[in-house]
Formats: C-alpha cells, sequence, structure tokens
C-alpha cells in the first residue's frame, strides 16, 4: 500500500508524490468527545451575545412525538449506544432508535448525503466541508473537554521539532477533512506558517500511530488514548505540545435539513440531544467507571490514565450554539479558505442551528 504525501501550493493546487508506507490495519478511534470526559453546563448565553446570529428560525421545537417515530442514529464503535447505556439514558424511549456504525466524520456527512441517517456527531472539519458542498447539514449541539486531548507527536528520532515553528519544511501526517487537519492549520497559524510550508502524508487516524515509525514523516497529530498507546511504544518519540484552539476538541451533533423539516424527528432529535446532556452529567460524577469501560476495556490504558484524562480541565462542556464557538469556527473555516482547501469564502455562522440550546438549558438543570 503508499500513501499520497500532498504538498499544497499558495493557489490550492495539490502536486502529489508517491511514497510507500507498511500499514497494520487498526480499528479507527471512536467519538472524539465520547470517550473524553465528564459533562457540565456551559453559560453559552452569555458567550453567544454578539455573536453571529444562525440561517435557523427562532421558532419553538416541537415536543410531541408521535407513534411510530423512527430516529435513525449514526454511531462509531457503540460510542453513543455504550455512553446512553452506562448512564441509564437508554430507556424510556418514545420512538425506535436505529443505530448504523460509521467510522469518522467524512463517512458520516456521506450518509446524510444519501438519506440513510437523521442524526450523526463530527468534530469541527467535516461541518465546514458540508458547508463547502453544499450539504444542508448543521450543528444542533457541541460538547469539548476543558483540555485539549490532541497533540503534535514526533516521530521516533526527530529531535529538533520543539514547537509549530519548527515545522517549516518537514512532513506531518494527518488524516484530512478530519480535527487532525483543522488542528495542524491552527496550529500552524499562530505562529505565521501556512499550510504551504509543510508537507502532509494522509492517513486514517486511528492507523497514524503504527504507519508514523519508518515512514519518513518527521511528525503526526495524535489523540489521547492513541498518544499514549503509541509513546509506549515508541520511546524516542516525544509528545511536543498539546492543542489549545476549542474548536481542536469540540464534537457536534448534526442532522440536516430535511429532518428539521419533520416535526415527529425534530422532537426526536430534542429528546436525544437532552439525554447525551444528562448522560454526561452522570459520566462527571462516575469517572473511574467511565474510564473503565472506556479508556480501560477499549484502548487497553491503565485505569489511573484514564482517569487522569478524564479528569483533565474539569471534564466535557455541553455548549450552546453559536456562542463561544462562533469566532474559532469561523477561524477555522476561514483557514481552511486560505491553504485552498476549500473553494470559496463562508459564513460559518450556517453551521449552527441555535434552536435547540433550551433543551440543553433544560437537561443541564436536571
Amino acid at each position: 500500500m503508499s500513501i499520497n504525501i500532498v504538498r499544497n501550493s499558495g493557489a490550492g493546487r495539490q502536486e502529489r508524490r508517491r511514497r510507500p508506507i507498511p500499514l497494520v490495519l487498526l480499528a479507527l478511534l471512536a467519538a472524539l468527545g465520547l470517550v473524553a470526559s465528564a459533562c457540565g453546563s456551559d453559560s453559552g448565553a452569555a458567550a453567544g451575545e454578539g455573536a453571529p446570529a444562525t440561517t435557523a428560525p427562532q421558532v419553538t421545537l416541537p415536543e410531541t412525538i408521535p407513534p411510530g417515530t423512527t430516529l435513525r442514529v449514526g454511531d462509531q464503535f457503540d460510542a453513543f449506544k455504550n455512553l446512553l447505556a452506562a448512564s441509564g439514558q437508554d430507556q424510556g424511549f418514545e420512538y425506535t432508535v436505529e443505530y448504523s456504525a460509521f467510522v469518522g466524520g467524512p463517512p458520516m456527512l456521506q450518509a446524510f448525503e444519501a438519506d440513510a441517517i437523521d442524526l450523526g456527531y463530527v468534530a469541527d472539519a467535516p461541518l465546514v466541508f458540508a458547508q463547502a458542498a453544499g450539504q444542508d447539514v448543521v450543528g444542533v449541539g457541541a460538547w469539548a473537554p476543558g483540555v485539549s486531548t490532541m497533540g503534535l507527536i514526533s516521530a521516533p528520532g526527530v529531535t529538533d521539532i520543539n514547537g509549530w515553528a519548527d515545522l517549516k519544511g518537514k512532513t506531518v501526517m494527518i488524516a484530512e477533512g478530519t480535527v487532525l487537519q483543522s488542528a495542524l492549520l491552527t496550529g500552524l497559524a499562530s505562529v505565521g506558517l501556512s499550510y504551504d510550508d509543510v508537507e502532509t502524508v494522509n492517513v486514517p487516524g486511528g492507523q497514524i500511530t503504527t504507519a508514523l515509525p519508518g515512514s519518513g514523516a518527521d511528525a503526526a497529530i495524535l489523540i489521547e488514548p492513541l498518544t499514549s498507546a503509541y509513546l509506549k511504544d515508541n520511546p524516542t518519540s516525544k509528545e511536543i505540545l498539546r492543542t489549545t484552539d476549542i474548536t481542536d476538541r469540540v464534537s457536534f451533533l448534526i442532522t440536516d435539513g430535511e429532518v428539521l423539516k419533520d416535526d415527529a424527528r425534530t422532537a426526536a432529535v430534542a429528546d436525544y440531544l437532552g439525554r447525551i446532556v444528562r448522560a454526561y452529567a452522570w459520566v462527571n460524577e462516575h469517572t473511574e467507571e467511565w474510564a473503565q469501560k472506556t479508556y480501560v476495556e477499549q484502548y487497553g490504558l491503565p485505569l489511573a490514565k484514564g482517569v487522569e484524562i478524564l479528569k483533565a480541565g474539569g471534564g466535557i462542556k455541553v455548549l450552546e450554539l453559536p456562542g463561544e464557538l462562533a469566532e474559532p469556527q469561523q477561524a477555522l473555516t476561514d483557514r481552511f479558505y486560505e491553504a485552498g482547501i476549500i473553494p470559496k469564502e463562508l459564513d460559518a455562522a450556517s453551521q449552527f442551528d441555535s434552536r435547540f440550546n433550551a433543551v440543553v438549558q433544560e437537561a443541564s438543570a436536571q
């Protein structure tokens, strides 16, 4: 198997050359936010004052879910199902939930395009790409850990990278179209570098840990728990830094315009979002139990390490939209345009539907 190494020109044109890299197939990481931490409500209403308005009409959400309603939910490695089951939030549905399994945000967007699901979740980048493609997909809820679990990691034996500025002229392994690409763009911008200043190797996120050693790449963007596992197996590598931007750690609950035209499914989406909010509240109070179910049983990390990751930064905050995400998501959207990755400038406010903020407020208070 070979991997494309992509060099982006300032005009957005890509020059490609082939570099053979042996890959061992791994299961991809599940939802970035769902295995991360605990839940608390956030003062998103105050944060959103003065923020761009969303395009969604400000109307009351329907509350009645008629008998026979079905909500098709896109899941990743049973992350939603496990979260709701562990917290007891999988009981008493007034509608049928049908789950489908996906690996990452891009396939989730394809499923919406094919009218195969009604609800799913992605990180920051897929929302940008959906908007750029004219896809009628919006975020109706969001959550983020208090601190990032994503970082810049060196390849084995590489010692001359100590920060973002040292990446100039280097080769960095990422998964294009995902939060890993977002993190690289944001990190480079923080030191005045552009996407043009590095070469990128496009590898699925779950394969980076095995692809990076011996690949010729200098560094990669990784996220816990993959980072800890990688560093354990590659002692001459190091975690150079952790990302700090909120877009590098946010997860969005997403749906599309056709669902929002249907009162029954819209009400079901609101109910499901409320269950997620309450589930994270449970996780916040049962950190060790959730660490055992996720970091230990799924990823093989020591329990103490899982608890440490979960408690860092005070846990996950459930965010109102657009709130504090308006400015950083717009900045990220602009970076994708400036790098020539998307073809036009976009108003990121269109990526959000703020009508569900009342659901977050009510569930957070319970």
